[in-house]
């Protein structure tokens, strides 16, 4: 097929597309003096094509951010429109040491004094804050005393989703709700003691 021939398809096709959407529009009083002469009807109809793209768009990038095919940049901010700050978690927790595995479970509550105040306080506590929570908390515990395990840091204190995803130090300023973390939910600690 000649682009000559591949143009023409095109001029058609736009052409019957616009006879279309004139007369969908043109049946509502509201359009009728939109269609009165060629500037105004060609005007309509470039807003109503934009429209429907930006719609198109935005629904096929929303299902994509939903499944996390995509992912957002870092620097754009997502509106949330009642922010619900993480009043209280369970975390279940793992002790390894090089000859012994532990269980802890851990019921952490935060207050308005553990919000974050420098970033914004709607949201809530960070990610950082749970884990020097945690770390501190392991700190006074049997397990700890019993082992003498001297030399542990808040780097030992690895945390992870429910869902098994890992929540890295590059996300110690985020806000648990922005990490996907809900009041109520458990998050699962492993306090990596294998090499002191």
């Amino acid at each position: 097929m000649s682009l000559q021939a591949l143009l023409t398809r095109a001029q058609l096709t736009l052409h019957q597309a616009n006879d279309l959407v004139i007369s969908k529009l043109s049946s509502y009083p509201v359009f009728h003096h939109h269609f009165n002469d060629p500037t105004s009807t060609m005007m309509t109809l470039s807003l109503t094509y934009l429209l429907v793209f930006v719609l198109i768009y935005l629904g096929v990038r929303s299902v994509l951010l939903k499944y996390g095919i995509i992912d957002l940049d870092k620097d754009e901010k997502i509106f949330i429109d009642k922010p619900i700050h993480v009043a209280h978690l369970k975390a279940q927790c793992v002790a390894v040491t090089k000859n012994k595995k532990q269980k802890l479970t851990y019921e952490i509550e935060f207050s308005p004094e553990d919000y974050d105040y420098e970033h914004d306080e709607e949201l809530g506590t960070t990610l950082g804050l749970l884990k020097r929570k945690l770390y501190h908390l392991f700190k006074v515990s049997d397990f700890y005393e019993v082992e003498g395990l001297s030399g542990f840091t808040l780097d030992h204190v690895h945390v992870f989703h429910q869902s098994g995803r890992g929540l890295v130090e590059e996300h110690d300023d985020e806000a648990l709700c922005l990490l996907d973390i809900q009041t109520g939910d458990f998050v699962r600690v492993l306090f990596d003691c294998q090499e002191l």
